[in-house]
């Protein structure tokens, strides 16, 4: 559906702290919908090659080189968020420290909050904890809490809760006693927490009972994305670039359209970035990811040149990138192949927001080496990857694989 009609947000708005019962995900197209749905069932039984009826200009056009993709779409800047953040809790903050007085704020996977909220506590000059090694988790170890909470009158900062626990007979001692303590004493805490391990504290421990603030980054439908996507590149590059749909040649952001074309037939379509919305969730990262993937470009054409080129050249010509159409976008399935363990992999990286090989082995009931086939199976498949010792899924594969747990009756976050 094409719409030139924008609805104008201002740009100091774009990232929000809203309380939890206010969180609202962007829906979801109906041809992103049926692309889930009964096109994902048929990609399952008959998984189809890749097609040579591809479009002319989708032939012509290349994948952009890494280098020169971070350029155009480069790790986000969280200053806004920041600021968002800093309003959100300004009140709270003033409040001072009393018995239990404890902010939470949630994170989707690959949300980016715990970035967010850890340059927001250096910021305000508290103290920012890092949590102990898992493995004193399992032990029963409680010098982390001795050692960093108790007896302690500052203010701090948890930036990633998720990693306090495990799922495990003895993997709840450790958070249960740090909740007790800051029950019991004098503090004031900000806590960030992924989705995941929030819906599973709820129903273990009823964590959302201890929290007097809980909050959640509003979701960036496709409005938000317009301007998000918009402001990236011009964080690296001071040229101008047209974002344009391969097959029509249509502008996928707003603001965008030349002045030339402005009484002509309206060129903005909206679609990619209300499919793209609808399919991530408006999870910030997850829509950087495919963003970065669905974009293309001429290899006959210069891409960018030299910033001191630029400015020695204000005249050059804007560039075009070009914009896979939605149903073009290459995204992960999950296969018929994908059984019980791999689910259960996934569910306990989900859970504890990524996890090591020796640790999957010890919470599931699957051993050492099913753990390993089943990771280096999904890692294969494009829905998984390690960072350092842990494994995490992949951003973009993450909507796809909360749908399939969901399917398949695990608990998943209810955010």
């Amino acid at each position: 559906m094409t719409n030139s009609k924008v609805q104008i947000i201002d740009p100091t708005q774009l990232w929000q702290f809203i309380p939890i019962n206010q969180y609202i995900k962007p829906p979801k197209p109906l041809e992103e919908t049926v692309r889930q749905g009964i096109i994902g069932v048929f990609q399952k039984l008959w998984p189809t090659k890749e097609s040579t009826d591809l479009p002319l200009t989708q032939k012509e056009l290349t994948v952009i080189p890494l280098t020169k993709l971070d350029r155009i779409v480069p790790s986000p800047d969280w200053t806004g968020a920041v600021n968002a953040l800093n309003l959100a809790l300004d009140e709270w903050v003033k409040s001072g420290a009393s018995k239990g007085n404890v902010a939470v704020v949630l994170c989707h996977p690959f949300g980016g909050t715990q970035e967010i909220l850890t340059i927001w506590g250096k910021d305000q000059c508290w103290l920012i904890l890092d949590p102990p090694p898992r493995t004193e988790i399992l032990n029963d170890d409680l010098n982390w809490i001795e050692h960093y909470i108790k007896g302690k009158d500052t203010p701090f900062v948890l930036p990633n809760l998720e990693h306090y626990y495990l799922r495990h007979v003895k993997g709840l001692r450790l958070i249960r006693e740090l909740f007790d303590w800051l029950w019991s004493n004098s503090c004031q805490c900000v806590m960030g927490i992924d989705s995941w391990a929030w819906t599973y504290l709820k129903h273990t421990m009823k964590i959302d009972t201890y929290a007097r603030t809980i909050l959640v980054l509003k979701a960036l439908d496709y409005e938000r994305l317009n301007i998000w996507l918009k402001s990236l590149f011009r964080q690296s590059t001071r040229r101008d670039l047209f974002f344009r749909e391969t097959t029509t040649g249509k502008y996928v952001l707003s603001s965008e359209v030349p002045i030339e074309d402005a009484k002509k037939q309206p060129r903005y379509d909206n679609n990619f970035l209300k499919n793209l919305a609808g399919y991530s969730s408006g999870i910030p990262l997850v829509s950087w990811e495919i963003w970065r993937t669905s974009l293309r470009t001429d290899p006959d054409e210069e891409l960018l040149l030299k910033e001191d080129e630029l400015e020695m050249d204000p005249r050059n010509k804007r560039r075009t990138i070009w914009v896979l159409p939605w149903e073009k976008v290459e995204l992960p399935i999950i296969p018929e192949s994908v059984k019980r363990n791999e689910s259960h992999v996934f569910h306990a990286v989900l859970l504890h927001n990524g996890l090591s090989i020796e640790l999957l082995s010890q919470i599931l009931p699957i051993s050492l080496e099913e753990v390993t086939q089943s990771l280096n199976k999904l890692k294969r498949l494009g829905l998984i990857e390690n960072r350092g010792d842990n494994w995490i899924v992949s951003a973009i594969a993450y909507p796809r694989i909360r749908e399939f747990l969901n399917s398949e009756g695990y608990l998943i976050d209810d955010i």
